[in-house]
C-alpha cells in the first residue's frame, strides 16, 4: 500500500461568492488537488464547489476574514489566492522548496503579470518590483521594503509567520484595504527576509477602467479616518521592532520619518490613467478566455 505524503501547503482562495470566478478556479486548480490543501474564504453567496467553503458575513473586512480562517489552517505553508487570480503551482512548489532550504526566510514568491481587460482586448504586462529583502537587521528591512514596496499576500508564508501578521492586524485598529495590505507586507519584513525568485508566479486581474480608483494614494485622500489609522499602522509598526536594538524614541522617529516619506509618496502619485507602454507588452489576446485557457496548458509561462 502506497502512503500519500500528506499536502505541505494549504491554498485559501477569498472570494465574495462570483460563481464564474469561483467556477474557473476550481478548475484551475482541480488537476492538483492532491498536492495541496484547498480552503475558500467566502463572503458573498454560497455556491456548491468541489472545495471545502467556510462562510462569513457580506460586510466582514477583507483582511478580518483572513484572519479568522487562517486559525484554521494547520499546514505548514499557506498560499492566499483571490478567485479572479492565478497563482502557478509549479511555482508554489519551488517558492515552498526555497523556504524549505532557507529558513532566515519567511516568505517567497516570484513575478507577477498583470492581466488587463479592455472591451475584447487583454494586456499582458509586468506588475510589481522585483527587489528581495535580505538585509539581516529587522529595521534595515523595514526601510528596504517600504521602499521598494510589493504585497506579499499572495506568496508562499510559513503558516506561523502569516498567522502572527494578520493577529496584528487584527488588533491595529487599522482596518480597511488600504493599511490592511500595507501593514501585513511590511510586517512579513520585520518577522524576516522575503524572496522574490525569478520565477514567473502569479497572474492578476486589473480592468484599465479601474486602475485610477485602485491606486494606494488615491484612497489614502479619500479615507476620513486616515489619521486615526495612520497612527494606529505606526503603533503596531513600533510594537513589533521593539526588539531592534534601537531606542523606543529614536525607533519612533525612524518609523515616523519612513512612513511619512512613503504615504507623501502615494499621495503625489499622478490621478491620470496608466495604460501598459508598447515596450513592456507581453502578449496581447483578442478573446475573453485565451488567458485562462493558456495558463492551464501552460504555454506561456
Amino acid at each position: 500500500m502506497v502512503m500519500r505524503m500528506k499536502p505541505r501547503c494549504t491554498i485559501l482562495i477569498i472570494t465574495k461568492g462570483n460563481k464564474k470566478f469561483l467556477d474557473r478556479i476550481t478548475e484551475y486548480y482541480n488537476p492538483h488537488i492532491k498536492e495541496f490543501n484547498f480552503l475558500i474564504a467566502n463572503s458573498g453567496d454560497k455556491y456548491d464547489t468541489t472545495i471545502p467553503q467556510i462562510m462569513f458575513a457580506k460586510d466582514i473586512d477583507p483582511y478580518m476574514k483572513i484572519s479568522k480562517i487562517l486559525n484554521m489552517i494547520e499546514t505548514k505553508y499557506v498560499v492566499v489566492c483571490a478567485d479572479d487570480d492565478f497563482i502557478v503551482p509549479n511555482a508554489i512548489c519551488k517558492c515552498i522548496n526555497f523556504l524549505e532550504l532557507n529558513n532566515d526566510y519567511i516568505v517567497c514568491h516570484g513575478l507577477y503579470k498583470r492581466v488587463s481587460h479592455y472591451h475584447n482586448w487583454f494586456v499582458w504586462s509586468k506588475r510589481y518590483n522585483t527587489v528581495s529583502t535580505t538585509d539581516e537587521h529587522q529595521f534595515n528591512r523595514f526601510q528596504q521594503h517600504l521602499n521598494n514596496y510589493m504585497p506579499t499576500l499572495y506568496a508562499v508564508h510559513r503558516t506561523d509567520i502569516m498567522k502572527k501578521a494578520f493577529n496584528e492586524f487584527a488588533k491595529s485598529n487599522v482596518g480597511g484595504w488600504v493599511f490592511g495590505e500595507l501593514l501585513t507586507s511590511i510586517l512579513d519584513s520585520i518577522y524576516g527576509k522575503i524572496k522574490i525568485l525569478p520565477i514567473f508566479y502569479c497572474a492578476r486581474y486589473y480592468p484599465l477602467e479601474s486602475v485610477n480608483g485602485k491606486e494606494l494614494g488615491w484612497h489614502i485622500k479619500h479615507d476620513l479616518c486616515f489619521n486615526n489609522k495612520l497612527v494606529n499602522f505606526k503603533r503596531c509598526l513600533e510594537r513589533n521592532m521593539r526588539g531592534s536594538g534601537i531606542s523606543r524614541f529614536q525607533l519612533r522617529l525612524k518609523i515616523n520619518k519612513n512612513v511619512n516619506n512613503y504615504v507623501t509618496k502615494c499621495i503625489n502619485q499622478k490621478k491620470t490613467m496608466k495604460y501598459p507602454l508598447p515596450k513592456i507588452i507581453r502578449i496581447i489576446y483578442r478573446a475573453k478566455n485565451i488567458i485562462y485557457e493558456n495558463l492551464k496548458t501552460k504555454s506561456i509561462i
